[in-house]
């Protein structure tokens, strides 16, 4: 897709970002999410359906967020060039 945000230290600026997205999520902001992946062009698949989700759980009393998973791609096929990450969250 030719999205290279950065060209050294892949994968710690992946941490980085990945760390930044799941802290605006655990603390269920919604609004510094998405001005986070906005204000950095962020490929960040499903940003729109996670805000969905956090405001509905708001919005019921739904306060908990556990983090089942997360990993990224160059954790299984070590290649630092097209990194995808993943994480399995449970609202509660």
């Amino acid at each position: 897709y030719n999205y290279v945000p950065f060209i050294y230290s892949r994968k710690e600026n992946i941490t980085i970002i990945n760390n930044t997205i799941l802290d605006y999520i655990k603390n269920f902001d919604s609004k510094g999410l998405l001005e986070y992946v906005s204000k950095n062009k962020l490929t960040t698949c499903g940003v729109g359906a996670i805000v969905v989700a956090m405001e509905i759980c708001k919005n019921i009393g739904l306060n908990k967020v556990n983090l089942l998973q997360h990993y990224n791609s160059c954790d299984v096929n070590n290649d630092y060039e097209n990194i995808v990450s993943y994480a399995s969250i449970k609202f509660g």
